[in-house]
C-alpha cells in the first residue's frame, strides 16, 4: 500500500518486471539502509553562521531598492511617459516593485542568502562559505561583457551587484581538518 501513497504524491507510477526477475535478482541487490542518529549542531548558526554567510547577509541588510538599476530605469519611463494608461501600469508595476522589493537583483541575492543560510544550518559553514565563493566567482565570469552575451542579467544589473559587494570573501581551506571543524555531525557518516 505504500507505493501507493508514493504514486500518488509525485503523480507518477510505479513499475517493475514481471518477466526474468529471477535473473534480474542476481544481478540487482537491495540496498541496505542504515539508521543513523547525529547530534544536534554544536551552535545556533543562525546566531553565528559563516563567514561568507554573515559578508552576504550584510550585504542584503545595506541594499536599497532606490538604488537597483531596474527602479532606476523604470523611474526615468515613467518620467518620460504622458499621462495615460501606460503611464498607470508602469506607475503599478514600479510601486509593487519597490513595495515588495521584488526586482531580479534584489530576489536572486535574497534566495542567493537564504540558500547559503540552509546549507550552512544543514550540512555546516565550510559548506557555506565553500557555496558563496564558488557563486561569486562564477558571477564575476559572467559578469565579464565578453562572457554570456545572452544573459538574463542587462549591464546595469551586473555592475550594480558587483558593486555593492564591499567585503572580501575569506577563501576557504582544502585541508582534512578544515572540513572537518566546519561540516555538521550528519555529513561526517
Amino acid at each position: 500500500m505504500h507505493f501507493r501513497t508514493i504514486e500518488a504524491n509525485l503523480d507518477s507510477f510505479i513499475r517493475a518486471p514481471q518477466i526474468h526477475l529471477d535473473e534480474l535478482a542476481t544481478f540487482v541487490h537491495r540496498p541496505v539502509f542504515k539508521h543513523v542518529q547525529y547530534k544536534a549542531a554544536p551552535y545556533d548558526y543562525t546566531i553565528s553562521p559563516s563567514a561568507n554567510v554573515a559578508a552576504l547577509e550584510a550585504v542584503l541588510a545595506t541594499m536599497h531598492i532606490e538604488d537597483d538599476p531596474w527602479i532606476q530605469s523604470m523611474r526615468e519611463q515613467l518620467n518620460k511617459l504622458p499621462p495615460g494608461p501606460d503611464r498607470t501600469r508602469v506607475d503599478q508595476t514600479l510601486s509593487k516593485a519597490i513595495s515588495k522589493e521584488n526586482t531580479y537583483t534584489h530576489k536572486g541575492l535574497k534566495d542567493f542568502a537564504r540558500s547559503a543560510s540552509e546549507i550552512c544550518a544543514d550540512v555546516g559553514p565550510w559548506a557555506a562559505d565553500w557555496y558563496v565563493e564558488k557563486v561569486l566567482e562564477q558571477a564575476k565570469i559572467a559578469a565579464t561583457p565578453y562572457q554570456n552575451p545572452i544573459s538574463a542579467w542587462q549591464n546595469k544589473e551586473k555592475t550594480y551587484l558587483l558593486n555593492i559587494w564591499p567585503v572580501q570573501i575569506i577563501p576557504i581551506s582544502y585541508q582534512p581538518q578544515a572540513i572537518l571543524a566546519g561540516i555538521s555531525d550528519k555529513t561526517q557518516f
